[in-house]
């Protein structure tokens, strides 16, 4: 049998889609979880919202950035990217968006895919040795 979703579970996983499509337009971001071949996913989805209190809605999203572009730069663009369209399509407010770049893709012009330059999870790894 089927569980059956409340309508948080659902308006959550709305503004997920929302963020989810409007964070590939900015420039120098790949999204986790487009292209299997290419990243690495975290768990089955790359972007998370949940509700808050009132119409309040945090979103955590999981990107990759381009080699080249400026990361905070780029975080800060990827920020205000979800705020503007959550605010424009739904009721909801953003009051957090948590960006954790994952890697940085390097482009090579004889392989027809992303290289990872950096792994910031390996970072991780090594602090916690």
């Amino acid at each position: 049998m089927a569980k059956i979703k409340s309508n948080a579970e659902v308006y959550a996983e709305i503004i997920a889609e929302i963020a989810s499509r409007n964070v590939v337009l900015v420039e120098g971001v790949e999204q986790l979880g487009k292209n299997p071949d290419k990243r690495r996913p975290i768990k089955e989805n790359d972007v998370h919202a949940y509700l808050t209190d009132g119409n309040n809605v945090k979103i955590d999203i999981f990107i990759n950035v381009l080699f080249g572009y400026n990361i905070p730069d780029t975080v800060c663009r990827v920020q205000e990217s979800i705020i503007a369209a959550v605010a424009k399509e739904t009721c909801y407010t953003v009051t957090e968006v948590n960006v954790t770049v994952v890697s940085v893709i390097c482009a090579d012009e004889d392989e027809p895919q992303p290289q990872i330059v950096h792994n910031f999870d390996d970072v991780e790894e090594e602090a916690k040795h």
